[in-house]
């Protein structure tokens, strides 16, 4: 919803905001981003990095890369910046969707969307979220964000 130019915002319809989003170039392509960004920039093969799903963080010193997912605990998340930096750091919360003028409408269309089952699957069995994710928990996210294919 963050600076649109195509007239859909936090006041439009749900289903228009999920359409919009739906209609954005790249999104069928996964979060392959980050492994292109990492490679392409630094030189470093992500998915060639060991990764514990069950923790959610890893520290990669020779790397000098912190990786961790949006779902971290952050006891964990401390810990582990505590560990990259050498130094304790406290990260805060910032550019959350539900303190944003938009949250009601962001909360909304999240409620609302569910995708075509395949589409989500596709998505789900990319290299990157097989490496992230565990099978039980992308099994999980698939059945929630997943509505069953038209007939």
């Amino acid at each position: 919803l963050y600076r649109r130019n195509d007239g859909v915002g936090a006041g439009s319809d749900p289903d228009d905001l999920l359409a919009a989003w739906i209609r954005s170039p790249g999104i069928w392509q996964g979060p392959n981003w980050v492994e292109e960004e990492l490679r392409q920039y630094l030189g470093i093969d992500l998915l060639a990095l060991p990764f514990d799903p069950d923790r959610r963080v890893a520290v990669y010193p020779d790397e000098r890369l912190l990786v961790y997912r949006f779902d971290c605990d952050p006891m964990a998340k401390e810990a582990a910046l505590r560990e990259f930096a050498g130094r304790p750091v406290h990260p805060g919360t910032e550019n959350r969707a539900q303190d944003k003028d938009y949250a009601a409408a962001y909360a909304e269309v999240k409620a609302r969307a569910r995708l075509p089952a395949g589409t989500v699957e596709r998505l789900y069995a990319s290299p990157f979220m097989r490496h992230f994710w565990t099978d039980a928990e992308r099994e999980a996210l698939c059945r929630y964000w997943s509505r069953p294919e038209a007939g």
